[in-house]
């Protein structure tokens, strides 16, 4: 279908309804997916002895926090790369269609589908968790909430969260990159910084005297960190009844991530 709006649709929903045509029949992108589905099903089969929704969280924790931004970045850095590579880009500028929707239209066919991908993995992962290890738990703590379908609710809207934003800023690097291997370039180089230069960063800093209070500022500066710590508080403390104090920050963070990379995308999608 062309991008052009024949059928009354909104132009945004053409765009989307491509580029979830063309992320799903990615072969990459797929493979990854099913990296994550099985990766996250397999950490609950193997700890499934503890039983309970919280402690399943925490076992699924690291494993999200690592393969989340991955399969993201992955659905989401050939964006609007593609596009210019092919100079298919130079036609859509030609038609009655706003950065703004392009790129708009673009996140959205993509979001849909790490979004499916994510919350049906979760979704399997907590049914294949209550059937092998029924029963509530005192591992986190004793109270009623302790073993709250909702708390995992709860940690699966966060994770989801977490991969629509890391989304979000593989299209703003796809928008703003000009080439393959500058695109793979800036990725690898935001997956390290992600994952182990903030909480790397953190550690030194507190050992150099960093002080305790700046600590859900310092947090809220990466995705992975502010993702980590708005679980610890949402899901972990609502048993525990201890909160880690990084919920405003956690949000403020994926936030302002999420609004940024848009942003990012929209300004640098066109050509000067």
């Amino acid at each position: 279908m062309s991008l052009v709006d024949r059928a009354g649709r909104h132009r945004v929903l053409v765009v989307a309804a491509r580029d979830l045509r063309t992320v799903a029949r990615t072969w990459s992108v797929l493979v990854l997916g099913l990296v994550v589905f099985a990766s996250v099903v397999g950490v609950v089969v193997a700890g499934s002895g503890a039983g309970g929704f919280v402690p399943l969280a925490l076992d699924l924790l690291f494993t999200v926090e690592v393969l989340v931004p991955l399969f993201a970045f992955a659905a989401g850095y050939r964006a609007a790369l593609d596009d210019r590579v092919s100079g298919e880009l130079e036609a859509i500028r030609t038609y009655p269609l706003s950065r703004a929707e392009y790129v708009l239209g673009a996140y959205l066919g993509r979001a849909l589908f790490v979004a499916t991908v994510l919350f049906a993995t979760l979704v399997v992962a907590g049914i294949v968790g209550a059937t092998l290890a029924p029963g509530r738990t005192d591992v986190v703590a004793a109270n009623d909430a302790a073993d709250s379908l909702w708390l995992f609710v709860r940690f699966t809207l966060l994770t989801v969260g977490f991969g629509l934003t890391t989304l979000a800023i593989a299209v703003a690097v796809s928008a703003a990159t000009r080439s393959v291997r500058g695109a793979l370039a800036v990725v690898v180089a935001l997956a390290v910084a992600f994952l182990v230069g903030v909480d790397a960063g953190v550690v030194g800093g507190l050992a150099g005297g960093l002080s305790p209070d700046v600590l859900p500022v310092v947090i809220a500066l990466s995705p992975a960190s502010a993702f980590r710590g708005l679980v610890l508080d949402l899901v972990v403390g609502a048993v525990s009844g201890r909160d880690a104090g990084s919920t405003l920050g956690g949000l403020v963070g994926l936030v302002g991530w999420f609004a940024g990379s848009l942003a990012v995308a929209v300004l640098t999608v066109w050509e000067a």
